[in-house]
């Protein structure tokens, strides 16, 4: 399209940049302050905002006029999203506490979402099926299904969420905090925070912040079909054919045994659930994950050693695997692959070649006595297959005993007492 429409809030007015000559080309007169704005995916309409008119412009890109003016709520509209087939607009409302959705058919409000107190940014996932709206009171962000308009999420950011962006490929959702002067990175897969990224002072990114990879490949390669699919990592491709005989299984049998014996060590069947086993450990399976007490009995101010293993079978594509680790209240995980993703959960995510497994350390710093439960929780998926996500929950018990010198000791009540260090929690997955 080769222009840039830019708000002017203290104005009423919307610039045009031509992109090429970088000089502005033409002032669109719209509403009173001039908030968001957003080109649909063919870049024949702008859509724009005005906070305080409470309404939204719409723009022919064509001719730079006014075509159309949609009335909203009058209550400062300011995000603005338009899915990609350009057939509906998602407007935030600040006071109202809502989104409305506009049919750009109708040019007519035809759902109104009541969603987190004073929102502000809000992006649509590449594939349209999602919007995730930055929900600034309430310190979160709101997932809204545009097939039902109904909130299926809520995920807990960091301070004064603002702007939402979504990854080109719709995997990650990026949000800026604007108290926190941090970026929360969001798994579309499992709704939940991964990663908590330091910047600076006050971060306000607003609209689709985050540009597309470059595509020199794409450019160069126009004779070949494969530039129609550019969100398939190429590791993914080598893989596709295992994929395609996930569901007829028949060599999955003979190795179930390789699977078990490397990831299962014997004292696990005598110390997990008997549901666990007899579920889990069925027919056919695709992945081992456990969770395994390598230091659970401690003394107050020692680390609690845990570790967190999964496995990939070869038959498999590539085992997308995020780990989230819930310590005892008031305790934290120290270790370096873990980051802190608020309620006190602690995640970290990776990636499991076919046949490969991965062990990771988990460092619980204990400073409290008494007998708790960690939970450790293994999200996972394979290849490009998000539909089939696992979601399974392993929890592990450990003691603290106080470091002070107790007074004659009473005999051994039971198996903890005389087996230190001793406890796992795992589960063999389809």
């Amino acid at each position: 399209m080769g222009q840039v429409y830019v708000t002017n809030y203290g104005s009423t007015t919307a610039s045009v940049i031509d992109t090429t000559t970088n000089k502005v080309t033409a002032t669109v007169p719209v509403g009173n302050h001039p908030f968001g704005v957003a080109v649909n995916s063919d870049g024949t309409k702008a859509y724009v905002t005005n906070d305080i008119s409470g309404t939204v412009s719409v723009i022919d890109t064509a001719t730079n006029k006014v075509t159309v003016t949609v009335k909203v709520e009058y209550q400062y509209p300011g995000g603005v999203a338009v899915n990609p087939d350009g057939t509906k607009v998602y407007v935030t409302s600040g006071k109202s506490n809502n989104v409305s959705v506009i049919d750009t058919a109708s040019n007519t409000v035809t759902a109104t979402v009541s969603v987190g107190k004073n929102s502000h940014g809000v992006a649509v996932s590449p594939d349209g099926k999602k919007v995730y709206v930055a929900d600034e009171y309430s310190n979160n962000v709101s997932v809204i299904d545009t097939a039902t308009n109904a909130i299926t999420a809520t995920v807990p950011v960091g301070n004064w969420p603002y702007g939402v962006a979504f990854s080109p490929d719709g995997k990650k959702v990026y949000v800026t905090n604007d108290h926190d002067n941090t970026v929360s990175v969001i798994d579309t897969a499992t709704n939940t925070v991964t990663t908590t990224v330091s910047v600076g002072k006050h971060p306000k990114a607003f609209g689709q912040f985050i540009g597309s990879p470059p595509a020199s490949k794409e450019e160069t390669d126009t004779t070949e079909k494969p530039v129609d699919t550019p969100t398939e990592k190429p590791g993914y491709t080598q893989t596709e054919k295992p994929v395609d005989i996930q569901t007829e299984k028949p060599e999955y049998t003979q190795t179930e045994k390789t699977v078990d014996t490397q990831t299962e060590k014997p004292e696990l069947k005598s110390t997990e659930d008997s549901e666990g086993t007899s579920k889990d450990q069925s027919n056919s399976s695709s992945a081992s994950v456990n969770l395994h007490g390598e230091k659970t009995k401690v003394v107050n101010g020692e680390d609690i050693l845990l570790k967190l293993s999964a496995v990939n079978l070869i038959t498999k594509p590539t085992m997308h695997v995020q780990a989230i680790i819930i310590p005892p209240s008031g305790m934290s995980v120290s270790s370096s692959e873990f980051v802190e993703s608020g309620a006190g959960q602690y995640t970290t995510t990776y990636d499991i070649e076919p046949g490969k497994g991965r062990d990771i350390e988990v460092k619980i710093a204990a400073n409290q006595v008494g007998d708790f439960n960690v939970t450790g929780r293994v999200v996972y998926y394979f290849g490009e297959n998000k539909k089939d996500v696992e979601d399974h929950t392993l929890d592990l018990l450990i003691q603290v005993e106080s470091s002070e010198p107790q007074p004659t000791p009473e005999p051994a009540s039971g198996p903890l007492n005389n087996i230190s260090g001793l406890g796992v929690a795992s589960s063999v997955l389809r």
